[in-house]
């Protein structure tokens, strides 16, 4: 049977993750002429649209609206997109003037036991796990509400002012009006606790109780609560059509309802209207099941499939522990305005606020007052940041590129899918202990770990898989010798901290790398392959071929890192992340400097690190620097993802890219990229003549 087709009757809801698949029922077609439906969202001017071309092409309309529970936002004042949906032809949830599907399911629908069964262990997690359907609000205190230890609390939910759900939902001022009557009527001895929207908190809204805040017996709630918090300090709640109305009730408390909700006119709540549509009395367990099973649909963005109610709920108590893994407020220093926007997704860990600043010292000081932590790109961490920041027992969250990053160059502004953020140190500079090497010091690697890393190190060989994947040239082999060792040197960028901190041993530099390798491997074909950054001129580090190859014996440029691999015998590195991607490729790694990956028994090393004290096996390492060190970021989503849907974004995009990132240059890029080279061979040819 063909499904029928619909038309997105507005570009937002086109550009929602993972439409077409909440959609899988229908063909999602750009197609207007012949669409068999016209989409809108909720009471928006794009439903009216939708309405409109439906009645004009004699076809029908289909309203989508977000489902119960939606998400976890992790950018502060951004929604992420939805993990439910509605779809509804008849009209919409919320709007009480005429009947919806939902509706239509609680009027005739016999529920099983064993459905009954299913609606009440999904409330019990919902419940357990603190849900609802935004989940951006946090546990408080009642001391920090400022609600009395000791008196009985009654809650009364304010909403937006025009919300569509009360214009829709019957309600108005009047109704808020007689809701606080009743209950200071009801609740004589009780505080009432008015919590107001938190876009009445942002001023982006009024509400309709303001003008009873200075009220006696009444708390203004008016920070961003988690309603499972209330919930627990409360007797009874008291709204017109929230939401908060509905997840009150199916936690236990007597909720009274003012407008029509989706939830009124069953018979669930303490007091409710009559509405004479809703023929059926019904259990607050019955209108779960129809409003959150029967009626949703659930996405998994990292499958990009559609799930089911158990997976998202599963999914977003990940998401909120995540989201809400510290409270500190966070003071980030040395982060170019530019760069503040890649990477703030990988700070909002914290419910404290997020502070970008200017100068180091502005940061110092606002830490200091608000027992924050300063964020640094650990490049840019001066000796006076730390000094002060240890004298005023500062933490410093240190942050770095992940070691699988993006297709094309953090240079040339790509935003990075992995960063790091360290409280110890950096895994680049072996001078003090990195949260990396504390891992792989003391952590008990478990088999899935294990078993994932195999998975991950077998998905980056066969994918050719690297960190930065801009380089896609071919590689010609057919002058390399057959019967010589064949070394590969892989170029570092010359001011990279990597080579600062981690270049200890007696090479410090590309061209002494190359003169180095070429003393120790006489008789050896070396080649020398500079570093992207520096081939394209974004960074320092170009060496001119003829003094290059006074040391080597071919220089490779543009080509894949994991198709080099594959018929070198060993590579000879400074610190580089290519020695890594050897290992994984199980080639012999000969370490001149103290890289990450050194000092566990898996290379040949001319440095030694007392501090690493454990021999790995690669498994091992890989859980460390791959699974457990760095944060994924999903851009598309917004969510923080695990390495391997990272991998696998990372392969799709590799396979889709149409040019290298080198064809892709603005005229500045170009005149910079240039003049770079044309420095670089005069200082290497005053170097040469010096020699």
């Amino acid at each position: 049977m063909t499904k029928p087709s619909v038309t997105l009757c507005s570009k937002g809801m086109r550009s929602i993750s993972g439409i077409a698949t909440m959609l899988a029922d229908y063909i999602v077609t750009d197609n207007s002429q012949k669409s068999d439906y016209y989409a809108g969202w909720g009471r928006r001017p794009s439903m009216k649209r939708a309405q409109k071309t439906a009645q004009k092409n004699k076809k029908k309309a289909l309203c989508l609206e977000d489902g119960f529970l939606r998400s976890v936002d992790f950018m502060p004042g951004k929604k992420n997109p939805p993990l439910s949906i509605i779809t509804d032809k008849k009209g919409i949830y919320f709007d009480a003037s005429k009947p919806s599907t939902l509706e239509d399911i609680l009027n005739t629908k016999e529920f099983t036991q064993e459905e009954l069964g299913r609606a009440q262990l999904c409330i019990e997690k919902i419940k357990s796990y603190t849900l609802s359907k935004y989940n951006n609000g946090l546990f408080y205190s009642k001391e920090a509400l400022n609600i009395p230890a000791d008196k009985e609390c009654i809650l009364i939910i304010d909403q937006c002012y025009g919300d569509a759900s009360l214009k829709y939902g019957q309600a108005d001022q009047s109704s808020f009006d007689k809701m606080m009557r009743d209950a200071k009527n009801n609740h004589p001895n009780a505080i009432l606790l008015i919590k107001t929207h938190p876009d009445v908190l942002a001023g982006r809204s009024k509400g309709y109780l303001k003008k009873y805040y200075k009220d006696q017996n009444v708390v203004v709630i008016d920070k961003n609560v988690n309603p499972h918090c209330l919930f627990t300090y409360v007797s009874a709640v008291y709204t017109a059509t929230s939401l908060l109305g509905f997840e009150a009730l199916f936690c236990g408390l007597g909720v009274h309802v003012y407008g029509s909700p989706f939830y009124a006119g069953w018979g669930a709540c303490a007091s409710e209207p009559l509405i004479e549509r809703r023929t059926k009395m019904r259990t607050a367990t019955e209108i779960f099941h129809a409003a959150y099973i029967d009626y949703a649909t659930y996405y998994n963005p990292y499958t990009d499939e559609q799930s089911d109610i158990e997976t998202t709920i599963d999914l977003l108590h990940d998401l909120y522990l995540t989201r809400y893994q510290d409270d500190r407020p966070y003071h980030c220093a040395g982060f170019k305005r530019w760069k503040r926007a890649h990477v703030l997704p990988f700070l909002t860990r914290t419910s404290g606020p997020i502070t970008f600043h200017d100068k180091e010292e502005t940061a110092i000081k606002a830490a200091t007052e608000d027992h924050g932590c300063i964020v640094i790109w650990a490049s840019k961490e001066t000796d006076t940041l730390t000094q002060q920041s240890q004298a005023k027992n500062i933490p410093i969250l240190r942050m770095e590129d992940g070691f699988i990053r993006s297709v094309g160059l953090g240079s040339d502004l790509i935003k990075g899918a992995s960063l790091v953020l360290d409280p110890y140190g950096i895994y680049y500079d072996p001078s003090q202990l990195s949260g990396l090497e504390y891992i792989l010091n003391n952590r008990d690697f478990s088999e899935e770990e294990l078993s994932r890393a195999t998975f991950i190190k077998d998905f980056i060989l066969k994918n050719r898989i690297s960190k930065y994947n801009s380089d896609n040239n071919a590689l010609d082999t057919s002058k390399w010798p057959k019967d010589k060792e064949i070394i590969l040197v892989p170029g570092q960028v010359d001011n990279d901290a990597s080579i600062k901190r981690g270049a200890v041993g007696d090479v410090k530099s590309n061209y002494e790398l190359i003169q180095a390798v070429r003393t120790a491997k006489p008789d050896a074909y070396i080649i020398f392959k500079p570093h992207p950054d520096v081939v394209s001129g974004n960074r320092k580090g170009y060496i001119p071929p003829k003094h290059a190859l006074k040391f080597a014996n071919e220089i490779i440029t543009g080509v894949s890192i994991q198709d080099v691999m594959q018929y070198v015998d060993s590579v000879h590195t400074m610190t580089s992340l290519v020695g890594f991607e050897a290992l994984l490729a199980e080639k012999a790694v000969h370490c001149y400097g103290l890289p990450f990956y050194a000092g566990w028994g898996l290379t040949k090393d001319s440095v030694s690190i007392d501090r690493r004290k454990r021999d790995l096996n690669l498994n091992q390492l890989i859980v460390g620097a791959i699974l457990c060190y760095p944060s994924y970021l999903d851009w598309e989503n917004l969510i923080p993802v695990q390495a391997e849907n990272t991998l696998h974004a990372l392969s799709k995009s590799i396979k889709t890219k149409g040019q290298s990132s080198e064809a892709k240059v603005s005229l500045y890029k170009f005149i910079r990229r240039q003049s770079s080279r044309l420095w670089s061979n005069i200082k290497y040819s005053i170097l040469s003549y010096r020699l």
